[in-house]
């Protein structure tokens, strides 16, 4: 029962986007293997809509791209717009053990993990002004709230313990030790811009929060603060085969220490006998300015002070089918981050068996920016008890939309 048990630790312990959470038969090896040890390693990356993903620090970096590519990105927005990009690597080790401290029918597993995220959440208004100035808001008055910036990167281990009853009901619960070496976070709760109808003047009501990590330990493994979370989970199968799962994970959060900066602006700033923003002056003194350029220019903050940051909670439903119709399987349901900015990612995929070491999995996706998208993945047997596991759920990212999305993941597990 030990594959049971895995794969339920593999659907709790990815990546949102990648097909190793959303697809546990991926890295199922189908075949009983009793008590041996399991290892398992995966990356996953993924990048949201409007924005190519090659160009995605154009955007979230604020760099700015060639003028054809702006008015792209500008004719995909809406008021509000969620974008971002996620990076997650893993490894996962399950010992051969029967038992864990005397206890029977457990079973217990590591895991190391890092994770990279930017998100921005950001009006139509302020993109426009951010990209060609805001000429074309004469007599106008601009909404550039809400705007949520959020860049940051964490480690994580994490131990599972895993309990197996007779009724082929699995349940358990994992633990994580977080640290965090890179933060940088942007709130404007509410902000405005103003221009007179003759651009002879401009009024700014604003109210900014700035936080980001001490900027003397800013490398990839630095410990700016720490964290601890909690992942509840449960599997059930039933006589026909066919298994139910739920999860949510990431109880936790992170303390950021004593020496994250912290700077805060709420005021109206007016300005008088001066034009208008020009698009093409406004591009010439901003072409190798980066949002993050910005942070690190802020020698003057005006706090350091510690910061308690929540982990966003992750619900999980996931319905597999075996046997629809011969050699297909179907794999169905919900994964969702719990924040006020993003929808239920919900899939639906229709497994394959060709023979005994290939299987191919399609089908289709809404995502949590609101967009459907094409799902294509392979699982190959390598060896004996090995196998290899690849695909994107955004397929159309690799060339028929490039703004609808991207992803893409590659795993592999091996029993010995």
């Amino acid at each position: 029962m030990k594959l049971f048990y895995i794969f339920t630790l593999l659907l709790f312990s990815t990546s949102l986007f990648a097909q190793l959470e959303v697809d546990p038969y991926f890295q199922k090896i189908e075949s009983e293997t009793g008590n041996e040890n399991y290892i398992s390693f995966g990356s996953s990356m993924f990048s949201s809509p409007t924005v190519e993903f090659s160009r995605m620090n154009y955007f979230l970096l604020t760099q700015f791209g060639d003028r054809d590519y702006k008015n792209k990105i500008l004719s995909g927005l809406k008021d509000e717009n969620l974008m971002g990009t996620e990076f997650e690597n893993y490894i996962l080790y399950s010992p051969a053990i029967s038992d864990v401290f005397g206890f029977k029918d457990y079973s217990i597993s590591f895991l190391l993990k890092s994770v990279y995220q930017q998100s921005l959440f950001v009006t139509d208004d302020f993109v426009n002004i951010f990209f060609h100035g805001n000429s074309s808001f004469a007599g106008k008055t601009a909404e550039l709230s809400p705007l949520n910036y959020k860049n940051y990167l964490y480690h994580e281990m994490q131990i599972n313990l895993n309990k197996k009853s007779e009724n082929n009901l699995c349940y358990g619960f994992g633990l994580s030790l977080i640290s965090a070496s890179i933060l940088n976070e942007f709130i404007v709760s509410d902000a405005s811009l103003f221009t007179s109808e003759e651009g002879d003047s401009l009024y700014a009501n604003l109210n900014v929060s700035i936080r980001r990590n001490n900027p003397s330990k800013n490398d990839l493994f630095a410990v700016n603060g720490l964290g601890t979370a909690l992942n509840l989970y449960a599997s059930y199968e039933f006589e026909n085969k066919n298994s139910f799962f739920v999860a949510i994970d990431n109880l936790g959060f992170i303390n950021y220490n004593k020496n994250t900066n912290y700077f805060e602006i709420d005021t109206g700033i007016s300005f008088t006998g001066f034009d208008v923003f020009d698009e093409e002056l406004f591009e010439e003194n901003s072409e190798n300015n980066s949002f993050l350029d910005t942070f690190n220019n802020l020698d003057n903050f005006g706090l350091n002070e510690s910061y308690l940051s929540f982990l966003q909670p992750r619900l999980k439903l996931i319905y597999s089918i075996k046997n629809v119709y011969k050699e297909f399987d179907v794999n169905t349901g919900l994964i969702y981050v719990l924040s006020k900015h993003r929808t239920p990612f919900v899939f639906a995929n229709l497994n394959y068996s060709i023979n005994e070491k290939i299987l191919i999995s399609s089908g289709l996706s809404f995502d949590q920016y609101r967009k459907t998208a094409f799902n294509l993945g392979m699982k190959m047997k390598l060896l004996k008890n090995a196998e290899l596991t690849f695909g994107s759920y955004h397929l159309e990212g690799f060339g028929i939309s490039r703004t609808n999305g991207f992803n893409f993941y590659l795993g592999f597990n091996s029993c010995f």
